[in-house]
């Protein structure tokens, strides 16, 4: 058959391209589930290492991703002592608490390795005692 070089160059670089995936989901047209944080209520012990990990599910992780997620504060504060662990897998707030009680959060995980970033939010109850 008769190619033209045009023809030629322009299959090259339509093969190089990268596979557009919706939702940033990895493969050939994919669309990732959307993220959601089934963690509702998590409790810590009062002055020793504790630690609530935040149960995400969805995102790309679930197509091969490796799930980073960044954490953030929407409303409320973290007990005294308490920090979040983010950038990782399985995002966790851990520390010892210096203070007893209850807190309210409203929380948002943003899962950064999908194209665009994929967000949840979800109001979690944190509980300090012995």
């Amino acid at each position: 058959p008769y190619w033209r070089p045009s023809v030629i160059v322009l299959a090259c670089v339509l093969a190089l391209l990268p596979a557009g995936c919706g939702g940033g989901a990895p493969g050939w047209g994919q669309r990732a589930p959307p993220l959601e944080i089934h963690t509702r209520v998590g409790y810590l012990p009062f002055m020793q290492p504790g630690r609530v990990e935040l149960d995400v599910h969805g995102g790309c992780r679930t197509h091969g991703g490796h799930g980073h997620y960044v954490v953030e504060i929407v409303d409320g504060r973290l007990p005294e002592g308490i920090e979040v662990l983010d950038g990782v897998r399985t995002p966790v707030l851990a520390g010892r608490a210096r203070s007893w009680g209850w807190r309210r959060l409203r929380l948002r995980i943003t899962d950064v390795e999908c194209t665009p970033f994929m967000v949840a939010e979800r109001d979690v109850v944190l509980t300090v005692g012995d």
